[in-house]
């Protein structure tokens, strides 16, 4: 998927227009190929930015850690390893690692931008799918939006709707821990 999510990143981003189109049609094969739609696909493509299963890592300093997640914006949150929420990850100490903390402050800066391209994108797509009238499988769903590391703090901010039996539609929301209201 790696390759694909480099194709994908090319069909939105790459100067050249020929280069885009060239892009956007390996991708549509690939969705093809694999009998899914270029949205579907694309679906599958998010990254989850090495985020665990509750969205969030943790930098290590050596004798400090702190917890980066994100909020509904998809702008990073930091916490220290008790849980109090800091305003930005702390400048590294004399008595921190170095490396260590050097590696971490690097990789927040990564991370940080890595999420701000991916909420720009990502919340259009959810504002074309919405324009479009678009649906999901029950458990592409839960998949894409549910489960996935960072998209589930995009979806928590939206009201979906579901389609019940014989028909009936109901409205929905999904809570921080998963559950739906």
């Amino acid at each position: 998927d790696a390759g694909l999510r480099m194709v994908h990143r090319m069909s939105q981003k790459a100067k050249s227009q020929g280069l885009r189109k060239q892009a956007t049609y390996a991708l549509q094969s690939a969705a093809t190929h694999r009998g899914l739609s270029k949205n579907e696909l694309e679906d599958r493509l998010v990254p989850d930015l090495g985020l665990d299963s509750s969205g969030g890592l943790w930098l290590d300093f050596g004798p400090r850690r702190f917890r980066v997640s994100f909020d509904e914006q998809l702008k990073a949150v930091v916490s220290d390893s008790d849980g109090t929420r800091l305003k930005d990850l702390p400048k590294p100490k004399v008595t921190d690692d170095a490396e260590k903390s050097a590696a971490a402050v690097e990789q927040f800066k990564q991370l940080k931008k890595d999420a701000r391209e991916l909420a720009t994108f990502q919340i259009s797509r959810l504002e074309l799918a919405f324009i479009e009238g678009r649906s999901w499988k029950s458990e592409d769903f839960i998949h894409s939006f549910v489960c996935h590391p960072l998209m589930q703090n995009l979806a928590r901010r939206l009201l979906w709707a579901a389609k019940g039996p014989e028909g009936s539609s109901f409205l929905f929301r999904i809570l921080e821990d998963g559950s739906y209201n």
